[in-house]
């Protein structure tokens, strides 16, 4: 791609794309994340820690049914720019390609995603669920106090 697209303009191909996807993602990451389990929780009328794995589960399904359709078009529009056969490799090229079929060309793809995401969701927040209640059991850690330090660092390690 380097060689073909005249140096740099071939490697940083779909960097705008890219770029835009990763702000979007941090943008409604954190509040889903955090704002959810309350949501299921509350919903459920249940307190947090009874039922802490199906909550988190469900947390899980939601973003990734969120992340996939949100995501989806940006994906789809980084594969076009980077494996373009077009001379420009721009957006305009993708709208006329696909201007019959947008939103179908836009979610292509869309299922194999959703599932990756799925996978993803419910493996993160279920090992953070586990891990958590590890520490708090083992360093006698209320559940309504916060886990700080090296402690969190743990966490973040065994969760990874």
């Amino acid at each position: 791609m380097i060689k073909h697209d005249k140096g740099l303009k071939g490697f940083y191909s779909g960097y705008a794309t890219n770029f835009t996807k990763q702000l979007f993602k941090s943008s409604y990451r954190y509040p889903l994340m955090t704002g959810l389990p309350r949501f299921y929780s509350n919903l459920l009328g249940a307190k947090f820690e009874n039922h802490k794995y199906v909550i988190k589960l469900m947390t899980s399904l939601s973003i990734a049914i969120v992340e996939a359709g949100l995501i989806t078009p940006f994906e789809r529009l980084q594969v076009f720019i980077m494996t373009s056969k077009f001379a420009n490799k721009n957006y305009v090229d993708f709208y006329h390609m696909s201007k019959s079929k947008l939103r179908t060309e836009l979610f292509r793809g869309y299922t194999p995603y959703f599932l990756k995401q799925i996978v993803s969701w419910t493996a993160f927040l279920e090992a953070d669920a586990f891990y958590k209640s590890q520490v708090r059991m083992i360093f006698k850690i209320p559940d309504d106090d916060m886990i700080l330090g090296w402690k969190l660092a743990l966490c973040t390690a065994l969760i990874s």
